[in-house]
């Protein structure tokens, strides 16, 4: 129950998962720029063009490095 949960944790996800299903298309990028570029890249661009074909349950992006400011 939820409510045996410790307090201040982020809610759980629950989904609905097929465990026949598998990932059907696996994609690489590669490119010259900086790593964070080409994650931003995958995340803004392919990931959201591939979410947006009907029948596209879930995108993971594996790998990358996410943008992050460090304030002193």
């Amino acid at each position: 129950m939820l409510r045996d949960l410790p307090k201040g944790i982020d809610a759980p996800i629950v989904t609905k998962v097929d465990p026949q299903a598998a990932p059907v298309m696996l994609v690489a990028l590669r490119s010259g720029r900086p790593i964070r570029e080409v994650t931003e890249i995958a995340d803004k661009r392919v990931r959201r063009q591939i979410e947006s074909v009907s029948g596209v349950g879930q995108v993971t992006i594996i790998g990358g490095r996410l943008r992050q400011v460090h304030v002193y």
